[in-house]
C-alpha cells in the first residue's frame, strides 16, 4: 500500500514534481487514461493548496497566488485544454481541475505573462472565464 501524503509533508519540490508529471499525462495521454490522470492532478492541486494554507473553496489572495503560481504553472495548460475538449468523459474532469486551479490561483490563471508563456489567445482566456462563470 502506497503511503499517503499529508499536506504538512508535501514539500515544494514534491508539489512541483507531481503537478508537472500529472499535467503531462493529463494533456498528452490517450483518452482512456486522461480522465483518471486529470482527477489525480486535481487531487494533487488541492493538496498543494492545503500545504500552503489556501482552501480550494475560498478566493485566493494575490499573496497566495504568487506563492502557488510557480508550483502550479505546469497545470495551467490543462485548465485551458477545457476550452478545446469535446469528449464528455474528459471534459467533466477538466472542468473540476480548472475550477480547482481558479480557486487556488484566482486571476493569476489569466495573467498576461502566463498566457504569453503558454501561447494562449485572448479567445481561449475569454472562453475559460465564461465556462468558469468569471466576469470579464
Amino acid at each position: 500500500m502506497a503511503p499517503s501524503l499529508s499536506p504538512g509533508e508535501f514539500s515544494r519540490e514534491s508539489q512541483t514534481g507531481l503537478v508537472s508529471a500529472f499535467a503531462q499525462v493529463a494533456l498528452f495521454e490517450n483518452v482512456k487514461v486522461r480522465p483518471l490522470a486529470i482527477e489525480k492532478l486535481t487531487h494533487v492541486l488541492s493538496l498543494c493548496g492545503e500545504a500552503t494554507g489556501v482552501a480550494t473553496g475560498a478566493r485566493s489572495s494575490p499573496a497566495h497566488s504568487s506563492l502557488l503560481l510557480p508550483v502550479l504553472k505546469a497545470a495551467v495548460p490543462v485548465a485551458y485544454a477545457l476550452t478545446e475538449e469535446a469528449r464528455l468523459e474528459v471534459r467533466a474532469p477538466l472542468l473540476r481541475c480548472a475550477q480547482t486551479l481558479h480557486a487556488l490561483l484566482g486571476s493569476a490563471l489569466w495573467e498576461e505573462k502566463v498566457c504569453m508563456q503558454f501561447h494562449l489567445s485572448s479567445q481561449q482566456v475569454a472562453k475559460l472565464k465564461l465556462t468558469l462563470g468569471v466576469s470579464a
